[in-house]
């Protein structure tokens, strides 16, 4: 084939330029030509606070700050899988990532129920937070849900958590025989307690109560005015069971990954950085809960002083139970303990 001297050298030239653009993509690492998509699904239905402030403010956080690099869209329960279903969809990849709360993998992940709360632990939401970034409680659950292809990116403190229901409690023998929708170490507590601990989903949990198929529950006192649950209960009967209680922001392990780490570094700020922003908000919700359930007639209940040794015993019996259910939750239990200690709060004993 016959080709000019000047052809020859421009095309040299093209080929020397182009295995120099390729050799400076190759040493620039990962390079996203869109951005990425994840779905996300909420355990909690809208109108919810969990959904509204929570997985929203979360999504809007990292959809902001990771714009062009990772676009997330959130989901209700059912909207991808069913509810009762979302920890082992979320394990096998059928979504990306999840808003829900730990007591709500406890039978799979022992350990999930220390991550959610004990009874009488942690006194606010600071301590429940410096506890896994700085005492290792953190590092201990991602290890735990990491053998089930989950990675736990990070707890998120809602709200304190009392019995309520159709029934008041000055003594702790009155929660006896009463039906309890609960979850996790609530749920041991009302065991613990006499009463019969219930679980569903908990989009089910209003005309649960309107039907009395239960009679009482444990859930954040803002839902009282933003899912109408005042409309359906008469007593919230205090000191909370929990307080605060956490629910959790989880990922499938192979979207994780996939991130680059630049991408992986900024997601963990955002959320960092939003989670006690979320909280006030939350905290704020709380008690305007609290604060509309009583204009609509429902009567706020304080447990005796006498009986708060009763109380101690029953959150006693989950912390023991907890802690025997394996070596691992057992040491969980211990790091909380001894952290508690070192803060100066008075736990079960």
């Amino acid at each position: 084939m016959f080709v000019t001297r000047r052809f020859a050298k421009a095309l040299v030239i093209t080929v020397a330029l182009s295995l120099f653009l390729v050799a400076g993509v190759l040493n620039a690492g990962p390079v996203f030509a869109k951005e990425v998509r994840w779905r996300m699904q909420c355990l909690f239905p809208g109108g919810d606070y969990s959904y509204e402030i929570q997985a929203k403010g979360l999504v809007k956080a990292l959809n902001e700050g990771l714009k062009g690099k990772l676009k997330i869209t959130l989901f209700q329960p059912g909207q991808i899988i069913p509810a009762e279903e979302m920890f082992n969809g979320l394990s096998m990849g059928v979504y990306d990532a999840a808003y829900t709360a730990p007591a709500w993998a406890a039978q799979t992940i022992p350990e999930a129920i220390v991550a959610f709360g004990l009874p009488m632990s942690w006194q606010n939401a600071e301590q429940d937070l410096e506890f896994f970034d700085k005492y290792g409680g953190l590092d201990f659950i991602r290890k735990a849900y990491a053998k089930h292809n989950i990675f736990f990116a990070y707890p998120m403190p809602t709200s304190l958590l009392p019995i309520m229901g159709n029934f008041s409690i000055k003594k702790i023998a009155d929660l006896k025989g009463k039906k309890v929708w609960s979850e996790g170490p609530t749920a041991l507590y009302v065991k613990a307690a006499g009463g019969k601990p219930m679980s569903f989903p908990p989009e089910d949990l209003y005309m649960g109560l309107k039907l009395g198929t239960v009679d009482g529950f444990i859930y954040s006192t803002a839902e009282l005015k933003t899912a109408k649950y005042a409309e359906v209960v008469k007593y919230v009967n205090l000191p909370p069971v929990i307080f605060p209680l956490n629910t959790d922001f989880i990922c499938n392990m192979d979207s994780w990954k996939k991130l680059p780490d630049d991408v992986q570094r900024k997601f963990m700020e955002i959320v960092k950085k939003v989670t006690p922003d979320l909280y006030t908000r939350y905290a704020k919700a709380n008690q305007e809960g609290i604060d509309y359930a009583v204009s609509k007639g429902v009567k706020i209940v304080h447990l005796d002083e006498a009986e708060m040794p009763n109380m101690v015993a029953a959150a006693k019996q989950v912390w023991d139970e907890t802690a025997a259910e394996s070596t691992e939750t057992a040491q969980y239990v211990d790091m909380l303990k001894k952290f508690l200690i070192e803060k100066g709060v008075e736990i079960p004993k």
